[in-house]
């Protein structure tokens, strides 16, 4: 997740309330209502003057921090 004009404690409210919402469909599947969804989210902000790329390798780092410390969480870039 990127944002961009968001303060941090924002963005990590903006992307925590996505994670939990995913988190709350249950039974999404009708052919297996015991599968549960979850998310793992890396989250970084839009730095000016910086590329796609390097906003999108820190938020991807830190979705694979998220799932390597339990997943179905969010994550902070450095």
């Amino acid at each position: 997740m990127i944002t961009r004009g968001l303060d941090d404690g924002a963005a990590a409210d903006a992307a925590e309330r996505l994670r939990s919402a995913i988190a709350q469909i249950a039974g999404g599947f009708s052919e297996h209502p015991d599968i549960r969804i979850s998310a793992s989210i890396g989250l970084t902000g839009w730095r000016f003057g910086e590329g796609l790329d390097d906003a999108l390798l820190r938020a991807d780092a830190a979705c694979y921090e998220a799932k390597n410390t339990g997943r179905n969480r969010v994550r902070r870039a450095a």
